[in-house]
């Protein structure tokens, strides 16, 4: 008897047990929500990262190659390992149940600016005038006719080389299965790395490629409840992951020196998310939907230090001695940048976002929390958007109509800012004027405007 669906998932040779643990739980998901479905995991055969990380759909192609005559299913899923689900697939598929190839989205190059159609001169050309990409390789539903079909061509050796989401898309289309988009993938999976997994969509999701781990709950818990009328020893910065690069690290070091009865946290992606998930669940969807990382970056450090208090830097400053003097006498700190920013955006002052620093439940700090929690605006211009939305331009506007002003106390940019933006690239590149030497002479520290979100 012929099963309705079978899962096919390709998975690696890895020794990374956090990774191992996530693709266990990820397929136990599809097992939890599919009774009596197959659940298949093939080994990718590509040795080479690259060639492996290009075609996932050719190790599952191949893997059916040899099996095909042990297996009897209308359809089949092909997933990459970072796919989790938290509802039944049948039901997921419903409104595209009965096409033959089914995509997350489906991209043209007559229609989409996608990266990867600047190698279709590699596809053969009897293919080139059907190039199509499916849109992650992921979640694509299959019916058993074409499963046949597209594994007879795709195999071919003229094929290989290019990205299994430009390869199985055009095959697809040139054999006259013209891939369509599943309506509603669009929330639950993408191609580009997201904000960390969040299950608050019901669907097939992806990526999921990291567990959230007890300790950063423990973490966030030991620092509770800390006086709330006094700036806690405690430095913040983030970064996407554990590992910043060595030049960023050194920075950091730099804190750490000068500080050094302070508690250190680098927050992760994952561990923004979390926090926002737990504390502020009302503005998950929210900080979710935001279309770029460093609004993320920008809104969760609000809630950060509204929550638990302390000092928090952008992870490329540099610090030259304890900046504790400047802020034990205050319950909400922040510094002005260079009056050279002011001129070139026509503003009368903007307030930095990389240096800020409150007690627990500071009143300002509850303010900037709840107008991001109500307001919300799109856009499309990048950096003058984010620093509008949620960036220093949001928070300059924010403290002009607070009306207790005497309670955020504002340093003059020299102390932390001494360099603008432009004289910061200078030094970067190894320019270190006599002029901008004697600008750091008195500075506490300084800002090194990497911009490492661009």
């Amino acid at each position: 008897m012929k099963a309705e669906l079978t899962i096919l998932i390709v998975w690696f040779e890895e020794t990374n047990p956090d990774k191992i643990a996530c693709f266990e739980e990820n397929r136990k998901s599809l097992i939890e929500y599919n009774p009596g479905v197959n659940v298949i995991t093939i080994m990718n055969p590509f040795d080479n990262l690259r060639e492996a990380w290009l075609s996932t759909d050719l190790a599952i192609y191949l893997w059916y190659k040899e099996n095909c005559d042990n297996l009897q299913s209308e359809r089949y899923l092909l997933l990459e390992w970072d796919c989790w689900c938290n509802m039944n697939l049948k039901e997921y598929y419903k409104h595209v149940w009965d096409c033959d190839v089914v995509a997350s989205s489906v991209v043209y190059p007559e229609r989409d600016d996608w990266p990867w159609f600047n190698s279709i001169i590699n596809l053969p050309v009897k293919a080139r005038m059907f190039a199509t990409g499916v849109v992650p390789f992921c979640g694509i539903l299959v019916s058993e006719k074409a499963m046949k079909a597209i594994c007879e061509e795709i195999i071919k050796p003229i094929y290989r080389g290019m990205i299994g989401e430009l390869r199985f898309g055009t095959i697809a289309a040139m054999l006259g299965f013209d891939p369509v988009p599943n309506p509603v993938c669009s929330r639950t999976i993408t191609w580009k790395l997201p904000v960390p997994f969040s299950n608050i969509h019901k669907g097939l999701h992806h990526p999921r490629k990291t567990l959230s781990s007890p300790y950063i709950i423990d973490t966030i818990e030991g620092l509770l409840n800390l006086d709330k009328h006094k700036i806690p020893k405690i430095i913040h910065q983030t970064w996407k992951d554990n590992s910043p690069p060595d030049y960023l690290r050194s920075l950091s070091e730099t804190w750490k020196v000068f500080h050094q009865d302070w508690t250190y946290i680098l927050w992760t992606d994952a561990m923004n998310h979390e926090f926002i998930k737990r504390y502020f669940p009302a503005f998950l969807l929210q900080f979710e939907s935001y279309p770029y990382d460093i609004q993320r970056v920008d809104a969760v450090r609000y809630f950060i230090l509204y929550k638990i208090g302390g000092l928090f830097i952008d992870i490329d400053f540099e610090c030259f001695e304890s900046i504790y003097p400047l802020i034990n006498d205050a319950e909400c700190v922040f510094s002005l940048e260079p009056i050279e920013h002011c001129e070139q955006y026509n503003k009368e002052k903007i307030i930095g976002t990389a240096f800020m620093a409150c007690a627990p439940g500071n009143n300002f700090f509850k303010v900037v929390c709840n107008s991001l929690l109500a307001d919300y605006a799109w856009g499309h211009k990048t950096f003058s958007y984010i620093l509008s939305t949620t960036g220093a331009f949001a928070l300059t506007d924010m403290y002009d109509k607070y009306e207790r002003k005497e309670e955020v106390k504002l340093l003059p940019s020299d102390i932390v800012y001494p360099f603008t933006a432009d004289e910061a690239q200078l030094v970067a590149a190894g320019t270190l004027t006599d002029e901008l030497q004697e600008k750091i002479q008195d500075a506490y520290a300084v800002h090194h405007f990497l911009r490492q979100w661009n």
